[in-house]
């Protein structure tokens, strides 16, 4: 059940990249209309198709380097693992600024005009407003662990004390 569900993300990660991808191609003429210069939805759209997908592969690159040139345990965990939901929390945070701070009348502007670039921008902010909560989330873990491992706390500050 498990993998019949991973399939599914899949295919509907696909579909949307694909869609994501359309709608930017086709709707480039919104990069110079009247709201580009207060909204810039289309740069959005293409930041948040890009920036993710790309980071995500040259990570894995970087990791799978790090593994065959044997590495890996020379290279702190919090160096791989905080860039990406920095990343997600940041477009999650812009996302969300953008939308509510988007003018009435070029909410309007896009409706009429570009109204695919609309719906991927407002599907966009959700979701990357669900990761960005998974990156708050991954931040304050890396957080505690960074200060469990650097800043000796309660018990084992004391056992360290009588040990000195």
């Amino acid at each position: 059940a498990f993998a019949i569900g991973q399939v599914f993300f899949l295919i509907a990660f696909f579909a949307y990249l694909i869609y994501g991808i359309v709608v930017v191609c086709l709707d480039s003429a919104a990069m110079d209309c009247p709201c580009a210069e207060d909204s810039w939805l289309w740069l959005y759209a293409l930041l948040v198709l890009a920036v993710p997908t790309f980071f995500g592969s040259i990570m894995g690159c970087v990791r799978a380097g790090l593994k065959a040139a044997s590495l890996e345990d020379k290279v702190p965990d919090v160096i791989l693992s905080l860039p990406s939901p920095v990343i997600m929390v940041t477009l999650a945070v812009l996302g969300i600024v953008m939308w509510a701070t988007m003018e009435e009348s070029c909410d309007e502007f896009y409706s009429a005009n570009h109204a695919q670039l609309l719906v991927l921008f407002r599907i966009q902010v959700l979701l990357m407003s669900i990761a960005g909560v998974f990156g708050f989330i991954t931040l304050w873990a890396q957080a505690i662990a960074l200060v469990n491992k650097y800043v000796p706390i309660g018990d084992k500050a004391a056992e360290e004390g009588k040990a000195v």
